[in-house]
């Protein structure tokens, strides 16, 4: 089966930590269908990056070009077709014409090559909008996933917008049964509405010891480390961590945080470091290989996950899979995924006070290993792709009948 998926959510030439977890999905999904990506890129964004590129000469971040390599050699091809307007913006006039002018012979001429058999969009906006305008213009059934956070554009809590792109798709997958108290009331939803929960690759996170993996990463093992994984965006909730260092660093001179990831915040996160003067207890790390993250999240003894919006409940399952603990900040959905206080923790993103409790209670607990590897097990890939590819073959079904 062909599938067009469309992921405005997905690593690009210089921001190659957003939307990992959809490159995770994908590369596992490429054991089953033919698969090309598009993941559309604001031309003034762009243009902003190539000038700090320019500027402090720094070439494509090297994570992306391992990462694009790897989805190469299972022959899944990746298009970033430049729009006028963010992707990540309202829907306004400008941002429709975009989508005409730009993204639609963008898609023909994919077409011309791979004539895809439907298209899967990774979120209802701005994926699930553009899905269903080149639905129409291609005649091609469409299938729509929500994201495993809370809706954030205001556009989608009103019912009436929402339902017009569910009347556009012949497919609808949601990440747990729950997150549909969080929609509006009185939607209809398409005929082909299943749960698709995020799910994690339990043949690539597993536990594995601590020791050999700090010495594997070069990383000091008379510390306790605790590891943040994000793209230092604004309202990552990096500072609150950053904050929490700044307490917890008097009364445990044997912590150290990781900093894992990059982003356009990550300037600003190391001069508020070097402010605070904590630079010996926290330990950036701009790039790295991203094959090495089941390594990374074994190596530490709590996981940190501020920012739901980065990858959804994805990296939770992932640390849980590797047999370590989490301290995520609150979203909706997240009990089902995190459900007790014996697998984590959840506080409030702005909370520091709430950070620095829990990440003390966290270093003195002793955890089951057992109990955390057992529930990400429930949201393995395996069981969610058998979920996917029903999905795919009832619309496809559905509309051969039509």
């Amino acid at each position: 089966m062909k599938v067009l998926i469309l992921a405005s959510q997905f690593p690009k030439p210089f921001s190659p930590y957003c939307g990992f977890h959809n490159y995770e999905f994908i590369k596992y999904q490429a054991n089953f269908h033919d698969i090309h990506i598009i993941s559309p890129t604001s031309q003034i964004s762009q243009l902003i990056q190539n000038t700090r590129s320019f500027l402090s000469l720094r070439t494509e971040d090297p994570t992306h070009s391992e990462m694009i390599r790897a989805l190469i050699d299972l022959n899944i091809q990746v298009h970033y077709p430049q729009i006028l307007i963010d992707a990540q913006q309202s829907p306004s006039l400008g941002f429709k014409l975009s989508i005409i002018s730009r993204l639609v012979p963008a898609v023909r001429k994919i077409r011309q090559t791979f004539p895809f058999d439907l298209i899967h969009a990774f979120s209802l906006f701005p994926d699930g909008m553009i899905g269903g305008w080149l639905a129409r213009v291609f005649n091609t059934p469409l299938i729509m996933s929500m994201p495993g956070v809370y809706i954030e554009n205001q556009l989608l809590k009103s019912g009436r917008k929402l339902q017009t792109l569910l009347d556009r798709s012949q497919g609808f997958l949601i990440p747990g049964k729950q997150y549909k108290s969080i929609l509006p009331e009185n939607l209809t939803f398409p005929k082909h509405t299943s749960v698709l929960s995020p799910g994690v690759d339990i043949l690539r996170y597993f536990p594995r010891e601590s020791l050999t993996a700090r010495k594997k990463l070069g990383l000091p093992t008379d510390r306790r480390l605790l590891l943040y994984l994000g793209d230092c965006a604004p309202n990552d909730g990096l500072n609150y961590i950053i904050d929490a260092m700044e307490l917890l660093n008097p009364r445990h001179n044997d912590l150290s945080l990781i900093v894992l990831g990059n982003g356009p915040l990550l300037t600003a996160a190391k001069r508020k470091v070097q402010k605070l003067g904590i630079e010996e207890s926290i330990l950036f790390y701009e790039h790295f290989h991203y094959e090495e993250l089941p390594i990374w999240l074994n190596a530490v003894d709590l996981f940190l996950y501020p920012n739901p919006h980065f990858g959804g409940p994805v990296p939770i399952l992932q640390a849980m899979a590797c047999g370590t603990p989490v301290i995520a900040a609150k979203f909706d959905g997240i009990r089902e995924f995190l459900p007790g206080k014996d697998l984590g923790a959840i506080v409030n993103q702005r909370d520091t006070n709430a950070w620095v409790d829990q990440i003390e209670n966290g270093l003195e607990k002793v955890w089951n290993e057992y109990d955390l590897v057992t529930r990400a097990k429930k949201h393995n890939l395996h069981k969610q792709t058998a979920t996917l590819n029903r999905c795919y073959k009832q619309v496809l079904q559905s509309n051969e009948r039509l």
